[in-house]
């Protein structure tokens, strides 16, 4: 079970991958869940840390659109308490005591209601290459603590409150120990710090630890896909969103966005490989249960292809695609789904083909070629005029690569009856090609 998770200052990530073996990404702004749910297909997503301030932040639809995608839903701590109070409704998880007071709109034990605003949980963090580290201390943090030592008897209920209502007037990026505290007497001061020092309280720290927890149970005992009871609409805003969130984020968002901002560069291939994508999801969702030798037949055609030979190399070329181990497995799914709605639509496939390289702009160059090579005799090939001299000389040389230990399979894939139709037309391709050469020469 693949798990995404969302994970900022709320815990360090050491800590967190000492527990679970997930993807881990920085706190999630707007874009970044559709952007998991399309690029990485994990079966869960855990939000734990968002942005705020910095950067728009993580819109409700994307959520429902990873929900409606089959891919479950948990929130915790801080901007996962958020969402997930709110579309609780609609199926995502909350976990926690935070995500609770959010729900309910009460965190009774810290004397506080409504319990309803962002800023409980924000906190100003230092950047990914200090490992999100805390600047301030969260407003619920904070209650939650001094609660823990009223209880303890560390201080009075009216000292609480007062220190309650000094760290809420604060700005959200200005609460610290020191400036909360600045206004209690010494004796009570160092009393406090001592005790806060010996017994420090998180609760964002407890509900991100009790979200990865609940991640490994999940793994544990992997659920169905997530069956969502909605229908999402998709309204034109979305669709803008959408296309905001697959143009990438302005700063590193990843290893996966940042492939895709390269392929960007090159207008046509990023072209090419989203409709190339597009006819993927279409196949993916229309097939129905494949035949588990379907889906094996595929998967050992992209071992061949990419010369994976044993066990090891697979999870090797899974790690260095930045994929999850079983990433062939799941590719070859995919590739199944696409023969087998190819082979459904075959009848109807070559007028939308000639369709297609007239909207590319192709049809009239592979139409001059088809014209010339009219009327050419089946003169003999290479040296030696056999067969197989023609196959070597298409594939090794105009193809780069050796001819296929099944001919015949791979000129059927090409829509060839049998290899002997592939064979006639490498023979006039070859007659073609010599006739060009000889012109040019002369």
């Amino acid at each position: 079970m693949r798990a995404v998770v969302f994970l900022g200052p709320s815990l360090p990530r050491a800590e967190a991958e000492a527990r679970l073996d997930a993807t881990w990404l920085p706190p999630a702004a707007q874009g970044d869940i559709w952007r998991a749910a399309t690029a990485l297909r994990p079966a869960v997503i855990g939000l734990v840390d968002g942005v705020f301030r910095d950067a728009p932040a993580v819109w409700h639809k994307e959520i429902l659109f990873a929900l409606e995608q089959g891919i479950h839903v948990l929130g915790a701590a801080s901007m996962g308490a958020l969402r997930a109070a709110e579309l609780a409704p609609f199926g995502m998880e909350g976990v926690g005591r935070i995500f609770a007071a959010y729900r309910d709109g009460r965190l009774d034990e810290a004397g506080v209601l409504p319990f309803e605003d962002d800023d409980e949980v924000a906190v100003a963090h230092a950047p990914a290459e200090l490992g999100w580290q805390p600047l301030s201390v969260a407003m619920v943090d904070v209650r939650c603590a001094l609660a823990a030592a009223e209880a303890a008897g560390v201080i009075a209920a009216d000292v609480r409150e007062d220190l309650v209502a000094t760290a809420k007037a604060l700005f959200f990026a200005d609460r610290s120990w020191p400036a909360i505290l600045a206004g209690l007497g010494t004796a009570d001061r160092a009393r406090l710090e001592d005790w806060l020092s010996i017994n420090p309280v998180s609760q964002k720290r407890a509900d991100a630890l009790a979200l990865i927890d609940r991640l490994v149970a999940m793994r544990s005992a992997p659920p169905p896909p997530f069956r969502p009871s909605f229908r999402m609409a998709q309204s034109g805003h979305w669709h803008a969103a959408v296309a905001e969130a697959a143009a990438g984020p302005d700063d590193d968002g990843g290893i996966a966005a940042a492939v895709l901002a390269e392929l960007r560069l090159d207008p046509q291939a990023w072209r090419t490989v989203r409709r190339g994508a597009a006819l993927d999801e279409l196949a993916a969702s229309q097939a129905a249960d494949l035949a588990p030798a379907v889906v094996r037949r595929a998967a050992l055609e992209l071992r061949e292809r990419h010369g994976l030979a044993d066990r090891r190399s697979l999870l090797a070329w899974a790690r260095a695609h930045d994929g999850p181990p079983d990433l062939v497995d799941r590719l070859a799914a995919t590739e199944a789904a696409v023969g087998e709605l190819e082979r459904g639509l075959a009848p109807r496939l070559a007028g939308r083909m000639l369709d297609r390289l007239r909207i590319d702009g192709r049809y009239m160059a592979l139409r001059e070629r088809a014209e010339a090579k009219r009327g050419v005799a089946h003169e003999a090939g290479p040296a030696g005029a056999s067969g197989i001299a023609l196959l070597r000389w298409y594939f090794e040389e105009r193809l780069g690569m050796a001819v296929p230990d099944d001919v015949d399979a791979w000129a059927r894939d090409l829509g060839y009856a049998d290899s002997h139709g592939l064979e006639r037309a490498v023979r006039r391709e070859f007659v073609y090609a010599r006739r060009q050469e000889q012109g040019e020469r002369a």
